[in-house]
């Protein structure tokens, strides 16, 4: 691939490899012989000029900050991730210039690098399998949607040239900003339609300048040029628009992210939540946005972790919910790279996770506590009475109005004095009649009860409730209906039997009342057999109430005839 970058190319190349701590590298040498551009090992404090190669030096980290190098021992006792550790500072550093590339290797090493270098706006780059000698690495970014091409090497230096020519990576200058008549606003209002009518996602309510941002790098990888253009493949490529549309559904997480806040919870917040709870109710926990399920299991474990040092038998029920399919199901399975060494110590992966190769598959005995599950935020009617809900690093990209409604949905949604979990760079803004704070530096807070409950607060938020620019007019009043059906929710969740709906297949669809009492989630997808969900010795106790068309099916349920059964305790 060298061989192919000009020596004028103004790309600075840094390769990270897997070096053998007790033996000298050869890098540098061989890679001399086989192009002009300099090459030079990595020095501490070093500036990096262009027009140069870098190569880490063995038994090393290697970070960039500020245009510098910065070399620092690598650990002994956990698992070495060096292509991880340089790529988050890639993407701290340099931001939408940043160029990451996985090449062959065994392993998960690059993956979340490459995740980090996405989120900031740069570009990625995974050596296609069938060429790489170990598809480990390639494979597991791949898996991870974390790369926006997946190439051959000797069609990688084109793609990484032609993405560093653009004005958006040279100066940052937005490609959508032709003339003052098309206002932003103008302009994220058709981008927003147009992923609506192709996709059905709506983005009405994601800030203005996220939006366009995930436009201008779509953009630039596509290297169209003007605005116009760009929205005409929008309306009429399918897959472009769903590209851009997995773009803006940004997935990165991890275990234990911002590890001092989950600490903190650990030692000041939790025990207190478990202590206060009676034995026979469950500690209910809504993790809001849950992405690829490694926040609401890291939740999960310290729960399980809390109720045993206790001497509890408390119950532990976690409902994980995001509208990205794809990353549920991947939460779902519960399989995740090695990489998690990283987050996780050696005994809560020892106690919670088993190792097959180099992945992790989430234990039994994690897994039963949570359920994952499609939900809207933005549009879907609230769940309610939880001790918990954690919605982290998700209301950063939202615009105020609809901040504020998600706060008080959250209020709405929390039992009494219950805890909410917000990510480091997220607030309750003015929200102060409805939480006080239990740590501000963590962003953790308890809800209170005001004189007035802000029942006006609840409906959900739809396209019509933003501005005209981004999705219609203002309706004058809540609608009637969406209030009815709010109430009833409400009612149904409180006072409901345990029933469930299920079609003639006995797939379950829709659940009524605290069927956790009389079920345990079996692994697979969701919409399972009834029977073989309930828990042992109830099958008898199973009784039909209720036999329906499609004609009167509930509101939101699939066509074709369904039986509800309610359990008879």
């Amino acid at each position: 691939m060298l061989e192919a970058v000009p020596i004028d190319s103004g790309l600075v190349i840094v390769v990270i490899q897997h070096l053998d701590p007790a033996n000298k590298s050869l890098l540098v040498e061989r890679l001399a012989r086989r192009t002009a551009i300099p090459v030079r090992q990595a020095v501490d404090g070093q500036v990096v000029q262009t027009n140069h190669i870098y190569v880490i030096p063995p038994s090393t980290y290697l970070a960039i900050a500020n245009g510098c190098f910065q070399l620092s021992k690598s650990p002994t006792r956990t698992m070495r991730l060096p292509v991880d550790f340089f790529l988050h500072s890639l993407a701290r550093d340099r931001g939408r210039q940043a160029i990451g590339v996985v090449l062959s290797g065994t392993g998960a090493d690059g993956t979340l690098g490459l995740k980090a270098i996405k989120e900031a706006g740069g570009l990625t780059l995974v050596q296609d399998p069938a060429g790489a000698t170990f598809d480990g690495m390639p494979r597991s970014a791949i898996d991870a949607s974390a790369a926006d091409y997946v190439l051959p090497v000797h069609d990688m230096p084109a793609a990484m040239l032609q993405f560093a020519a653009r004005d958006y990576v040279r100066n940052g200058a937005l490609h959508t900003t032709e003339d003052n008549t098309n206002s932003a606003e103008a302009r994220a209002s058709q981008v927003v339609d147009a992923l609506h009518a192709s996709v059905d996602e709506d983005f009405a309510l994601y800030r203005i300048g996220t939006l366009l941002r995930r436009v201008d790098r779509r953009m630039a990888l596509t290297a169209t040029d003007d605005f116009p253009t760009y929205l005409a493949r929008l309306r009429s490529d399918t897959a472009e628009a769903s590209a851009i549309a997995k773009d803006l559904l940004i997935n990165v997480t991890g275990f234990f992210r911002d590890s001092a806040a989950f600490a903190f919870l650990a030692e000041h917040v939790l025990p207190g939540l478990v202590a206060r709870q009676a034995t026979d109710q469950p500690i209910r926990v809504w993790v809001a946005g849950c992405s690829t399920g490694e926040e609401a299991y890291s939740l999960g474990i310290l729960l399980l972790e809390q109720v045993a040092n206790a001497g509890k038998r408390t119950r532990i029920q976690i409902f994980a919910t995001d509208i990205d399919a794809d990353a549920l199901a991947v939460a779902r399975a519960g399989v995740y790279p090695e990489s998690i060494e990283a987050d996780l110590s050696p005994d809560r992966l020892w106690r919670f996770f088993t190792k097959f190769g180099h992945q992790y598959t989430v234990g039994d005995g994690l897994r039963k506590t949570i359920v994952f599950a499609r939900h809207n935020l933005l549009s879907d009617p609230p769940l309610s009475r939880f001790d918990l809900i954690s919605c982290r690093n998700l209301l950063i990209y939202l615009r105020l109005e609809a901040q504020k409604r998600v706060i008080s949905l959250f209020h709405f949604a929390l039992r009494d004095h219950g805890v909410l979990f917000l990510g480091t760079s997220e607030s309750i803004g003015e929200a102060t009649d409805l939480f006080d704070p239990i740590d501000r530096t963590h962003r953790i807070f308890r809800q209170i009860r005001p004189n007035h409950r802000p029942w006006a607060h609840l409906p959900s938020l739809r396209r019509a409730d933003v501005p005209a620019a981004l999705g219609g007019p203002r309706p004058s009043a809540t609608p009637v209906r969406r209030m009815a059906d709010l109430a009833q929710n409400a009612l149904l969740d409180q006072c409901a039997r345990a029933s469930v709906i299920i079609d003639r297949s006995r797939n379950t669809q829709y659940f009524f009342g605290p069927v956790d009492r009389f079920m345990a989630l079996a692994s697979g997808e969701p919409g399972q057999d009834l029977l073989s969900m309930v828990r042992q010795g109830l099958r008898p106790r199973l009784r039909i109430v209720e036999v329906f068309e499609s004609s009167a099916r509930p509101r939101g349920q699939p066509n074709g005839n369904s039986i509800r059964f309610r359990f008879i305790a």
